[in-house]
C-alpha cells in the first residue's frame, strides 16, 4: 500500500490545528476508498474527537460522505405490511378530574387518566407486533395559589408491555432488542409558581 493521504492529516490534527474543507474531504475520501489502515482511521478520528470538530470539518465530511451515497429505491410491492411501524393502530385517551375546595385557596384535585393502545406493529413487514393494552394513572394533589403537592401512581395496574422494539433482521444484530415498560411507580412531587 502506498503512503496514505491520511498520515499527514493525523499529524496536523494531533497538533491541535483545524483542517480546511478540502483536507477533511481528503481524509474521509481516503477512509472510504480503503487507502488508510484501521489504526490510521482510529488515530485520526480520535485526534479529531479529542481536539473537537469545527463546523467546517463537520460540513466538509458530511458533504463528502453524501457524495458517496447511493439512492435506495424500494418497490412498493416489496413492502409487505400496511401498518405504520412503532405506532398503535389506534389509541383512546380519557381523563377524569375533580377539584374539591377545602379551605380558603386550598384545593384537593383528584385525577384519573386512562389510555388504551391498540395493537402496535414494530417493523415495516408487520411481522413483529404487540397486543393491545391499557394504562391507568391516578393522582391526588393539594394546590394553593403558588404551590402544588401531588401524590401519583403511574401504571396503576402494573401493565407489562414493550416501549420500543428493534428486530434483529433490520439492525444486523444476532438478537432482537426490546425496551420493557416501567413497572408501577409511586411518587410525590412539589412545584412552586412565582
Amino acid at each position: 500500500m502506498s503512503e496514505s493521504p491520511l498520515r499527514p492529516l493525523i499529524q496536523k490534527v494531533s497538533t491541535g490545528a483545524s483542517l480546511s474543507r478540502g483536507e477533511i474531504q481528503t481524509a474521509f475520501e481516503a477512509m472510504v476508498r480503503g487507502e488508510a489502515t484501521p489504526a490510521q482511521m482510529g488515530a485520526f478520528l480520535m485526534a479529531m474527537r479529542v481536539r473537537g470538530e469545527t463546523i467546517e470539518e463537520i460540513t466538509g465530511a458530511a458533504g463528502m460522505l453524501r457524495s458517496h451515497m447511493a439512492p435506495v429505491v424500494v418497490p412498493a410491492d416489496a413492502i409487505v405490511g400496511s401498518k405504520v411501524p412503532g405506532a398503535p393502530v389506534w389509541t383512546l385517551n380519557f381523563s377524569l378530574q375533580h377539584t374539591q375546595p377545602l379551605a380558603g385557596t386550598l384545593d384537593l384535585i383528584s385525577r384519573l387518566d386512562y389510555e388504551h393502545r391498540d395493537k402496535t406493529y414494530w417493523t415495516l413487514d408487520n411481522l413483529d407486533s404487540q397486543a393491545a393494552y391499557d394504562l391507568l394513572n391516578l393522582s391526588f394533589a393539594l394546590e394553593k395559589e403558588h404551590w402544588t403537592a401531588r401524590l401519583y401512581v403511574n401504571n396503576l395496574l402494573d401493565e407489562e408491555y414493550i416501549e420500543w422494539f428493534f428486530a434483529a433482521r433490520f439492525i444486523g444484530l444476532p438478537a432482537d432488542i426490546a425496551w420493557p415498560s416501567q413497572p408501577r411507580q409511586f411518587g410525590l412531587d412539589f412545584s412552586f409558581r412565582y
